[in-house]
């Protein structure tokens, strides 16, 4: 995957900085597109509008658009990508409920949560998607068995998730064209037997890390989870190969949470079938 991380333009938030919301634009459509200032400007546009409607003549009151923080509002994203015929929709809504099995065919994915805004996007092939959070240190690779526990664990966090599609009326069909896509065409598949997700996730990349000094019996109990862990990756991923399955089992000690998730998504899965 870090053939491909190198031609990835990903902007960094600086320390105390507020403006996720740029960079997760910016990293979006892989250029320095938007300034503070042009969202800025989006959102005084977006202001004046609402007071026009209010009829409003008190004046100019409290933005519920952007702040001098640095914060920005999704109306004020929304009229940002609306201007390169893009649009965002919440992933939970019923225009994407059949694409809830396969969001690895989407072309990225733009998350909220509070005041905090990333973004997840496809380079190319549907193996390559990364994540572009603005306060990790590198773009990280996800592959797309782990795209759906990626997104739903976001959920569960309390992130809402708007995915990127064309406008009805736009001219072009996704994303621009970028550097990085265009080299990803050209590589072959991912084949790390370290998965990016775990480290995106802030897990340790060695699970038995620490394990070897602890009681037995919850080495143990680590073990059985590990086990249980890739039974239900079989289950969930009837396509899961071998390479899947040994990514699998470094995960499975790093983040105990996710075996509750692959619970409930079986659970889920069974109760729509």
């Amino acid at each position: 995957m870090a053939d491909l991380v190198p031609q990835i333009y990903h902007e960094k938030q600086d320390p105390g900085s507020m403006l996720c919301a740029q960079h997760a634009l910016n990293n979006l459509l892989q250029s320095s597109l938007f300034t503070p200032q042009d969202l800025a400007d989006i959102a005084r546009r977006l202001d004046q509008l609402e007071q026009d409607q209010l009829d409003n003549d008190d004046g100019a009151g409290e933005s519920h658009n952007y702040d001098d923080s640095g914060f920005f509002s999704i109306m004020v994203m929304e009229e940002a990508l609306k201007v390169l015929g893009l649009r965002l929709v919440r992933w939970k809504s019923k225009e994407m409920v059949d694409f809830h099995d396969k969001p690895e065919s989407m072309e990225g994915f733009v998350l909220n949560h509070q005041l905090h805004w990333y973004t997840i996007r496809r380079f190319g092939t549907e193996t390559r998607w990364y994540n572009l959070d603005s306060c990790i240190p590198s773009a990280t690779w996800i592959s797309p068995m782990y795209l759906g526990l990626t997104l739903r664990e976001a959920e569960l966090q309390g992130y809402s998730i708007l995915a990127v599609l064309p406008t009805d009326d736009a001219l072009i069909t996704g994303l621009p064209a970028c550097p990085a896509t265009t080299l990803a065409l050209t590589l072959p598949a991912p084949s790390s037997t370290t998965s990016s997700y775990s480290r995106s996730s802030g897990a340790s990349t060695n699970p038995f890390q620490g394990t070897q000094r602890q009681h037995p019996r919850l080495l143990l109990d680590l073990f059985l989870l590990q086990t249980l862990h890739v039974l239900l990756l079989l289950l969930n991923s009837p396509k899961a190969n071998p390479h899947d399955l040994q990514t699998s089992t470094r995960l499975s000690l790093s983040n105990p949470f996710r075996i509750r998730l692959c619970l409930r998504l079986r659970f889920e899965r069974r109760g729509r079938e």
